[in-house]
Order: C-alpha cells, then sequence, then structure tokens
C-alpha cells in the first residue's frame, strides 16, 4: 500500500477538485433556479459525496507518506551503523518504542533495511 501513496493522494484531490465543481454548480443552480424543489439537496448532497472522500483520502496519503519517510529513516540509520538500539531508533523517527519496533520490522520485510532485529536485546543489526 505504500507504494501507492501517490495515487491515493491524486484520487483525494481530484475527488476535492470535483466536490467544489458540484458545491458552485449546485448553489448557482439554487441562486438561478429557484423554482426547482430540490435544488438544495443536491446543492448539499453531491458536493459532500466528493468532499468527504477525498479528504480521507488526502489523509490517508499523508499518513502514507509520513509512514515512508520513517521506514527511509530506519534504513538510513541502519546503512550508518552496525549496531543500534531500538531506542535511538525511536528518538530518530519521533515514535514510542512499541511503534518504533513495529516500523522496524516493517522496514525490514519490506526491503527498506538490510537488517535483522534482536527482539530480545531489543537490537537492529545491519546483515553483510
Amino acid at each position: 500500500m505504500l507504494r501507492h501513496r501517490h495515487t491515493i493522494f491524486t484520487l483525494g484531490g481530484v475527488a476535492l477538485l470535483v466536490g467544489a465543481m458540484l458545491l458552485v454548480l449546485g448553489l448557482l443552480g439554487v441562486l438561478f433556479a429557484v423554482e426547482t424543489p430540490y435544488a438544495w439537496v443536491f446543492a448539499g448532497l453531491c458536493p459532500a459525496a466528493f468532499l468527504l472522500p477525498g479528504a480521507g483520502l488526502l489523509w490517508l496519503s499523508r499518513v502514507l507518506s509520513r509512514q515512508h519517510a520513517r521506514l527511509k529513516t530506519i534504513g538510513g540509520i541502519v546503512l550508518q551503523g552496525g549496531e543500534v538500539p531500538l531506542g535511538e531508533v525511536a528518538g530518530a523517527i519521533s515514535v514510542p518504542e512499541p511503534e518504533a519496533e513495529r516500523l522496524v520490522l516493517m522496514a525490514i520485510g519490506e526491503g527498506y533495511a538490510n537488517a535483522e532485529y534482536d527482539a530480545d536485546a531489543r537490537v537492529l543489526r545491519r546483515r553483510g
């Protein structure tokens, strides 16, 4: 899913743009065609159908981008040092240690870090 964060950002932006255009068209329709009894329904519901999912997709893309940056940071930390304690990794990416442990395992699994994680010693070791 991390590889598709740009696609999600694009979809969110397009949905917000379409929602804003529908809002403007709906309000213009209400202003110029007052005799339509359901104009307010279309002006309120149609834009929301695009604005809310668009905002959700933009939020999701932001979360994924932040996670991608943290995984890249973990990969960089591994390249710099041979053995890195989990506390140091957590400090570098500004998350609590349980979250850092989850991200370390994810970074190793997704190939961001060529390393091994020793859960007993809570240490990240560079491979090879």
